[in-house]
């Protein structure tokens, strides 16, 4: 399970969390509908622990592996006035929040894709728009999953000549 952004939006006429941002039509055509909520650790924390109950209900052998998005955000991602630290910033939120759930369960890994990419050299970690993470640090994180939990029987995931952009429809 991957952590990433602290930006949540609830859709008030069902009392549901999205697991999008609203279009900006149906937020302009509806603006009370929909309420942003910042999450901090304490909030991660506590919706990682109600996913693990509800997944042990159903498999109770079942173990996690958790990890933080390193992805780079400096923009908001919402039309509301905040601060782009403060709506983007998962490491403040999302790696204290894995850090816990990590030390609370033996069933539950940490893997460090946040620290793979950026303690890299961003030259390496990051494509151009210093945002996105490259495609050469995003191979380099797979193999090193798969090795970890795979070991020796990890699969070859993608050709050397593999671009994110390359994919059909981008």
């Amino acid at each position: 399970m991957t952590l990433g952004l602290n930006e949540v939006w609830r859709d008030q006429e069902t009392d549901t969390r999205l697991n999008a941002a609203p279009g900006p039509w149906e937020v302009r055509r509806r603006p009370d509908r929909y309420q942003l909520e910042i999450t901090d650790a304490q909030d991660n924390l506590d919706a990682l622990e109600e996913i693990r109950e509800r997944l042990k209900r159903l498999n109770p052998a079942m173990k996690m592996v958790v990890t933080v998005s390193p992805r780079r955000r400096w923009e908001p991602l919402s039309q509301i006035k905040t601060w782009p630290w403060r709506t983007a910033c998962p490491n403040r939120c999302c790696g204290p929040a894995a850090g816990a759930f990590e030390a609370r369960h033996a069933d539950v890994d940490y893997f460090p894709s946040y620290e793979i990419v950026t303690l890299s050299p961003r030259t390496f970690a990051y494509g151009l728009d210093c945002l996105h993470v490259s495609d050469q640090i995003v191979g380099h994180v797979m193999e090193q999953f798969m090795q970890a939990y795979l070991g020796e029987a990890a699969p070859r995931l993608a050709p050397d000549d593999f671009t994110e952009l390359s994919l059909p429809g981008r």
